[in-house]
């Protein structure tokens, strides 16, 4: 499934163009860029960007009705996924990436203030409303845009056909692409879409999903697990090269009804510009909580291994091969064990030792043949 992208030049935003209503409406989620130079901010439903030295403000939207909100999360986004910012600066901080909510199609509710307040108000009540999403009923419609700071441009990027209701995540890959993760409004497909702003070196490649995760008996619970291994992993069994733009990352899925890291490595132009699937990094009846770290040869993570009426800090080896020096075709192969060891007592015996389970590849094969 390819997404189509579309590029327009924001006229509005320009140097200088400092909203007129600052003053009567409060700055909110304003957080600097990577390199410092600017802060960004939202402002009545318009992203904004000012120089740290005060000298340059730029309007980066300009909302067409009351109901559109630019570079916020919207209530859905925030209480069901756990996501709170509506806006991700770029590493290099050459532009940001914004999500945009249209609350039309949500019902608005009233919310009457009590009635100590009605004599300060010529004696009519007064009240608030809000667009409040109730269950099966409409959501607000969000759209992802990408604004460039270099050339004042905002490029719009579809979300994939069959996973475009929730806006869930977005992560920075090493290549200068986004990883978005998109998800239907059932919550039984997951989509990893693989997102490159306009002006990179790969812009030329259309966006498509990186992995797509499906389940017809259930619905798919989100992470905030997504972590870059800073080695790229190479796919068995060919130790070669890898291309230039590669890189390998890990995932957490509950596949196998416990929550699980496994791991991937993307190749551009390999498995069809899609994700390859390397191998589960921890299985069995316990649960990974999250990442709380990762080099080039572990993983440190907190986890329920030992009773799910604790959480303990543990590490577990990034095994499989991993490419070292891939210019002089150089590669080094770890312990093919999966051994998970309390960060206490390292010096223990093994916790667990296996291969990846046979249900995490049948499921891996599966899903593949869904995508095929």
């Amino acid at each position: 499934t390819t997404t189509n992208t579309n590029t327009t030049t924001n006229n509005n935003t320009t140097s200088n163009n400092t909203p007129t209503n600052m003053s009567a409406s409060a700055a909110m989620d304003a957080r600097l860029s990577p390199n410092g130079q600017w802060v960004a901010y939202v402002v009545d439903g318009d992203l904004y960007v000012t120089s740290t030295n005060g000298a340059t403000t730029k309007r980066l939207t300009t909302k067409t009705s009351s109901d559109i909100m630019n570079g916020l999360a919207d209530f859905v986004a925030q209480e069901e996924m756990d996501r709170h910012h509506g806006y991700w600066w770029n590493p290099d901080s050459s532009g940001l990436f914004f999500a945009q909510v249209d609350e039309s199609p949500v019902p608005a509710v009233r919310i009457q203030h009590s009635s100590s307040s009605i004599s300060n108000n010529g004696g009519n009540i007064p009240y608030e409303e809000y667009r409040y999403p109730f269950c099966g009923q409409s959501n607000p419609h969000t759209t992802l845009a990408y604004y460039s700071l270099k050339d004042h441009s905002t490029t719009w990027h579809a979300a994939p056909r069959e996973a475009s209701e929730y806006l869930c995540r977005l992560d920075w890959c090493p290549d200068g692409s986004a990883c978005v993760q998109w998800q239907n409004r059932t919550q039984t497909c997951l989509v990893y879409c693989r997102v490159v702003p306009p002006g990179n070196n790969s812009n030329k490649l259309p966006t498509k999903p990186l992995w797509t995760e499906r389940n017809s008996e259930g619905w798919i619970n989100l992470t905030h697990i997504f972590s870059i291994v800073p080695e790229k992993v190479v796919p068995p069994p060919n130790y070669t090269n890898l291309p230039a733009g590669s890189f390998s990352f890990v995932i957490a899925s509950e596949r196998t009804d416990f929550m699980h890291l496994y791991l991937y490595t993307y190749c551009p132009g390999w498995n069809n510009d899609m994700a390859i699937y390397i191998g589960a990094l921890t299985e069995g009846d316990w649960m990974v909580e999250r990442i709380v770290g990762i080099t080039s040869s572990e993983i440190y993570l907190l986890g329920t291994h030992d009773s799910v009426l604790e959480k303990h800090l543990y590490v577990v080896p990034i095994q499989m091969t991993t490419a070292v020096n891939t210019a002089n075709n150089n590669s080094k192969k770890r312990n093919n064990s999966l051994d998970l060891m309390d960060v206490c007592d390292r010096n223990s015996s093994s916790m667990m030792s296996s291969t990846s389970s046979s249900s995490s590849s049948n499921y891996e094969q599966q899903q593949q043949q869904q995508q095929q």
